[in-house]
């Protein structure tokens, strides 16, 4: 009796973390994560190569959270964009071809919330067509983490802000935990009885 409630906690256990780990981004290798300064870490998706709809892309579980909400993008090459809505990017150069680095700054910047900013490139661009980084500071500069097929820099499409309110995820690690206190705990209950 004692093993099989002791295996039911632990087949619980391995059910519950195994339901985090599916979504389909990636970590960014150290040379994509350092394109654009001011941000902690860095993401591409392998499954979605756009952020429109956003209901698919918002599916990602983008840095483990999985409630991300739009709020401002940038994709003009007029050299500055600032469209009241919280972000405002000034390119390095005015051209249309030739979108590839610049300044990003954020607007009421807050250290209570999450803010992830989504490169878009070509459908075609290495790693991804989707690559996000989650800024830690109010401004940035960036240059584009794209390449394509041939290893040259690609232009950045257009730059996205999202915003989550500041929430601890729970890892894999935690879910254990709490199933085996919860396994250790129905032990202790059945054998007081």
């Amino acid at each position: 009796m004692k093993l099989k409630t002791t295996a039911a906690a632990a087949i619980a256990a391995v059910m519950m973390a195994g339901g985090s780990a599916s979504a389909a981004t990636v970590e960014c290798d150290p040379v994509t994560a350092g394109k654009v300064n001011g941000t902690s870490a860095c993401e591409y998706s392998d499954s979605v190569g756009n952020d429109n709809p956003i209901g698919a892309f918002l599916g990602e579980n983008w840095f483990m959270i999985n409630e991300w909400d739009f709020a401002a993008k940038d994709d003009g090459p007029d050299g500055t964009t600032n469209d009241g809505s919280g972000l405002t990017i000034t390119e390095n150069n005015n051209s249309d071809d030739l979108r590839r680095a610049g300044l990003w700054e954020i607007a009421n910047y807050s250290a209570s919330k999450n803010y992830m900013l989504i490169f878009k490139g070509g459908n075609s661009m290495n790693p991804a067509p989707l690559i996000a980084y989650l800024a830690n500071v109010a401004n940035g500069s960036y240059s584009s983490p794209f390449s394509n097929n041939n290893g040259n820099t690609s232009d950045i499409s257009h730059i996205s802000l999202y915003t989550n309110v500041s929430s601890v995820p729970l890892p894999a690690a935690g879910w254990l935990l709490l199933a085996g206190i919860g396994g250790l705990a129905a032990l202790r209950r059945r054998k007081s009885v």
